[in-house]
């Protein structure tokens, strides 16, 4: 972005002065027409609306800088200009950069006066209408695209001219290494330096080869534990398509790409003319390498193997569990499948208890509510309720209430549907409805197993609400969690449920909603 250039009279470079570089002329107006004689006293002025831009030619042929072309179409004033040449000239960064991190001009803008200022043409990667070539992709490594923050999107009919969007188009050091490492001409365009960055995540994310996370795969002792025990069904065809080497090898190596990068879920999603794969990584889903649409059918059975689901039943949706064994950690997944219009969506939740903290101190509480929490811990009795949508850690939560109080002289057991993760010392009972062991009748047989603590993974009928309260009344500390938006809703959505009041009063002595924010890296983060 704009810096200071030599002085053209001696070469040298210009030493930093104070005050404005590039001032106009202003003058004051006073009553009447006249000048005013005390117009420093005045407020400073907001710049006019926006003129059309401005020319980049100035008097003489020079190039306008860019506070100039910013001066001229009154999208700043002299005051702004000056406080912001003030920080570049402290901490170095660019003119532009300051101008965005201070809030005097929005990034879309800048960049519309930069692509004027450098004499480029500027380019929106978010454009639905763009196409962004997977050829172009790969002409430049992830590597060198993240070093210099841009992105190739286009190559020319004859191959032989790259488009490229870059955060600093002045950049000459990184426009010379990409033409030697390409052997190619480069077509400069000038993009947000955020856009860039998603497109980089997105786009070399998706490109990224099978051979390669085959490779990545015989570097570890990575083995799938396939579930056989149920009946897979008689469909010998889809038995042998999904026992194929690439299909094996596609879904071994996507699994082992979602631990490596930390995603919680995969998706597999058929569509009419493609397959989209993505991973839910810090809350968000990126897409990933997908199968072609003609191997869908055979990675979904595939998937139905391993996790011991029939494979010969494709109109209702099925539930599972497969193992993942990386060298000594074994990670449970978790796999739902959905009959969609163009064949059946599949979920795999990872749970990796390696990657989660089980630590009540490292959750990430603040705290008062952290000292609050861990004082309700210490009650004999008594119902602890947390609240939040789905994926929003409440049963991580709970295991970390459980790790806390656990000692060898209390007896801790828990009725879940499913059993995520397995906590030494604790009696965990996986609910099967489809053979009567509901969450209500499992509780019944617990209450006779002298239990001191119980987890209920949810409250979803009265039954199952009326027996929790009932075991908190009767000496037990009870954790579960319920469906509601706050935690004062709690309160209401038990009494909906048909429980009275006055036993919620009793037993009820502490309701937590809670939800999941995304953090900051801290290598990358920056103050604001």
């Amino acid at each position: 972005m704009a810096g200071l250039p030599p002085n053209p009279n001696t070469g040298q470079n210009r030493k930093p002065t104070t005050g404005v570089r590039y001032v106009r002329s202003v003058a004051v107006a006073g009553q009447n027409g006249a000048p005013a004689s005390d117009a420093g006293n005045s407020a400073p002025r907001r710049p006019a609306a926006p003129r059309s831009v401005p020319s980049r030619v100035g008097a003489g042929g020079k190039r306008k800088r860019l506070g100039e072309l910013l001066l001229e179409a009154n999208v700043i004033d002299e005051d702004q200009l000056e406080h912001a040449l003030k920080i570049h000239r402290q901490t170095g960064k660019q003119l532009g950069r300051v101008l965005v991190d201070t809030n005097l001009v929005e990034e879309t803008e800048l960049i519309k006066y930069l692509a004027i200022n450098l004499g480029v043409e500027s380019i929106n990667l978010n454009d639905e209408n763009l196409q962004i070539e997977s050829d172009a992709v790969l002409q430049i490594q992830e590597r060198q695209a993240r070093r210099f923050n841009l992105i190739a999107f286009r190559l020319d009919d004859d191959k032989e001219m790259l488009h490229v969007a870059m955060a600093n188009p002045a950049d000459v050091i990184a426009i010379d290494t990409i033409k030697s490492l390409t052997g190619k001409g480069v077509k400069v365009f000038i993009g947000s330096r955020i856009a860039i960055a998603d497109a980089i995540d997105k786009h070399y994310a998706q490109q990224y080869s099978l051979d390669q996370m085959g490779e990545d795969l015989k570097s570890v002792d990575a083995e799938l534990i396939e579930d056989m025990d149920d009946d897979l069904g008689m469909d010998s065809d889809a038995i042998d398509a999904a026992s194929n080497a690439p299909v094996v090898k596609y879904v071994n190596a996507t699994l082992m790409e979602a631990v490596k990068q930390r995603a919680s879920d995969i998706h597999f999603e058929p569509f009419e003319r493609e397959v989209m794969v993505r991973f839910r990584i810090d809350g968000a889903l990126r897409e990933v390498t997908a199968p072609p649409k003609r191997l869908i059918n055979a990675v979904v059975s595939r998937i139905k193997i391993i996790s011991g689901l029939d494979i010969a039943e494709r109109r209702l949706p099925q539930d599972g569990r497969c193992k993942l064994k990386l060298g000594d950690r074994v990670i449970d997944m978790r796999v739902s499948t959905l009959p969609v219009v163009h064949g059946e969506k599949v979920v795999m939740r990872i749970l990796d208890k390696s990657a989660t903290s089980m630590d009540i101190d490292s959750l990430g509480f603040d705290p008062m509510t952290l000292k609050e929490m861990k004082r309700v811990l210490q009650t004999p009795h008594g119902v602890v309720v947390l609240t939040g949508p789905t994926g929003s850690g409440k049963t991580t939560t709970l295991y970390s209430f459980l790790k806390h109080i656990y000692s060898p002289e209390i007896n801790i057991v828990t009725v879940e549907d499913p059993v995520e993760y397995q906590l030494p010392g604790v009696n965990q009972v996986q609910v099967r409805s489809n053979i009567g062991m509901s969450f209500a009748a499992a509780l019944r047989s617990i209450l006779r197993q002298d239990p001191d603590v119980v987890m209920i993974g949810e409250m979803r009928d009265q039954e199952t609400l009326e027996i929790a309260v009932r075991a908190a009344l009767t000496g037990h500390l009870v954790f579960s969690t319920i469906h509601t938006n706050t935690a004062c809703a709690t309160v209401t959505r038990m009494a909906d449920m048909g429980l009275e009041r006055y036993m919620i009063t009793s037993a009820l002595i502490c309701a937590i909603s809670q939800r999941l924010i995304r953090m900051i890296c801290p290598k990358c983060k920056e103050p604001y």
